[in-house]
C-alpha cells in the first residue's frame, strides 16, 4: 500500500513539474502573441485606408464616366 502511495506522490510531483513548465511556455506564448498583434495594427490601418482610397477612386471614375457619357449625347 505504501509503495502505491509513494508512486502516486511521485506521479503528482511529476505532474506539478510539467504544469510549471507548461505555464512558463504559456507566458512566453502570450507575450509573443501580444507582440505580433501589436505589429498587425498598423497593417490593418493601412489596409482600411487603401480600401477607402480605392472606393473613392471608383466613385470618382464613375462620376467622370457619367459626365463623359452625358457630354456625348
Amino acid at each position: 500500500m505504501e509503495k502505491k502511495l509513494d508512486k502516486i506522490q511521485a506521479d503528482i510531483g511529476e505532474i506539478k513539474t510539467h504544469l510549471a513548465v507548461y505555464n512558463q511556455q504559456l507566458i512566453v506564448h502570450i507575450k509573443r502573441s501580444e507582440n505580433l498583434e501589436d505589429k498587425i495594427v498598423p497593417i490593418e490601418k493601412h489596409v482600411a485606408m487603401m480600401g477607402g482610397a480605392l472606393k473613392l477612386l471608383g466613385i470618382l471614375s464613375l462620376i467622370v464616366a457619367i459626365i463623359e457619357g452625358l457630354a456625348h449625347l
